[in-house]
């Protein structure tokens, strides 16, 4: 079955790119990078500012008082949130830390990463998120 029939989404991703992924691996890296990337060339025409993950796990009081700030929350509430942050809200289910931890890691070739390192460039996605 063509990917066209069950995933409009993915044809959206793969359709842009120049060259064509020449593996499962490297469609799934696409399908999955490319919501990031078409944020990244557009967040000039976003009103507010964006939290974006990497600033709230490497600068977490920074981040969330920016958010507090935008929405009239009081910063006296950091401390809870960041205890909040903290929390596994996935625990109990298939998707909680503890699980998670017990799934090893997939092994990457040393042609996959040059292969996912050359389409994140394509991609124009900045090597501190996406570097294999």
């Amino acid at each position: 079955m063509p990917i066209k029939d069950f995933c409009t989404f993915a044809c959206h991703s793969l359709g842009p790119m120049k060259g064509k992924p020449e593996s499962l691996l490297e469609r799934t890296f696409i399908i999955f990078a490319a919501p990031y990337a078409c944020f990244l060339k557009n967040r000039h025409c976003y009103a507010l500012p964006e939290v974006t993950y990497e600033n709230l796990i490497s600068k977490p009081e920074e981040t969330i008082g920016a958010v507090f700030d935008v929405c009239g929350i009081s910063k006296s509430l950091i401390p809870e949130a960041l205890t909040a942050l903290n929390r596994d809200s996935q625990a109990g289910t298939l998707l909680s830390r503890d699980k998670m931890a017990q799934i090893k890691s997939l092994e990457l070739s040393k042609l996959d990463r040059k292969r996912l390192n050359e389409i994140a460039k394509r991609m124009e996605l900045p090597e501190s998120i996406f570097y294999f």
